[in-house]
């Protein structure tokens, strides 16, 4: 078998003469190393196999958001957007001491109140069983939940920071990272499980899944209750008229010098 990287992608033909080929397209998560070994795969059985790469052309790749761009601008003008934003930037400004008490107060929502702490403690657990096999040099486990899972936290990552620039990070502005954050930690979970098994010995390995599973449970279950503990301790709330409704605000029983995480 003879494989080598072209200009459209992946290639992978066989030994023999001419034979019958097969244009791969792969899934949302790229050209990824499972992509490559399936195309390896299908080239074993005798067929010349192209893995196609989708948007590699670089500038090309962005012309379909061009047409959205010219639909998008004449609303923007209309509503003003930009000028409201600036005006808004100024009567609220957003220095780096406000910036890191957003992320201060969007991460200590996510930790009570989501599954940030289980999918960090699996995250954290993952990566150390990946150093450990590291240092005995055992191979790497191609997993193609990890690449979902690492695609799901960079997705989580930047929607916080872009959510966490605004001078008012509110509540529901982070509703979106709850599924987010719960699907990373069951991928996460499911590869820690996989790893685990696959790392210890035959003997030990269902011992050992088991355990894993009986460990991530256990995590979750702790998250869980602990943010019920906190929910019903240690907050108040007060009404606060606004433009056209009435705000509820979360009030921390310690003095702050801002109103933030308000829910309508």
């Amino acid at each position: 078998m003879q494989t080598q990287d072209v200009e459209l992608g992946f290639l992978a033909t066989p030994d023999r003469g001419p034979c019958p080929g097969v244009v791969l397209i792969h899934d949302v998560w790229g050209l990824t190393d499972h992509a490559r070994d399936l195309t390896r795969r299908l080239s074993g059985e005798g067929f010349a196999v192209l893995a196609l790469e989708r948007g590699r052309h670089g500038a090309r790749a962005l012309l379909p958001l061009v047409p959205a761009l010219v639909a998008v601008a004449p609303l923007l003008v209309y509503f003003e957007t930009f000028p409201i934003a600036a005006a808004f930037s100024r009567e609220l400004s957003l220095g780096p001491g406000e910036l890191l008490e957003n992320f201060a107060i969007v991460g200590a929502h996510l930790l009570r109140h989501e599954f940030l702490l289980p999918a960090l403690g699996c995250r954290a657990a993952l990566l150390g069983c990946d150093a450990v096999a590291r240092r005995r040099g055992a191979a790497a486990i191609r997993d193609p939940a990890r690449d979902a899972s690492r695609f799901l936290w960079l997705l989580a990552a930047g929607y916080a920071l872009i959510g966490c620039v605004n001078p008012l990070p509110m509540e529901r502005y982070f509703v979106v990272l709850s599924p987010i954050l719960t699907l990373a930690f069951l991928l996460d979970a499911s590869s820690l499980v996989a790893a685990v098994s696959q790392r210890a010995a035959p003997a030990r390995r269902r011992w050992a899944a088991r355990a894993t599973v009986a460990g991530v449970i256990a995590l979750a279950v702790a998250a869980r209750f602990s943010a019920a503990r906190f929910s019903t301790t240690g907050s108040a709330y007060i009404e606060v008229q606004g433009w056209s409704s009435t705000w509820m605000v979360s009030v921390s029983p310690k003095p702050l010098n801002r109103v933030c995480m308000a829910t309508p």
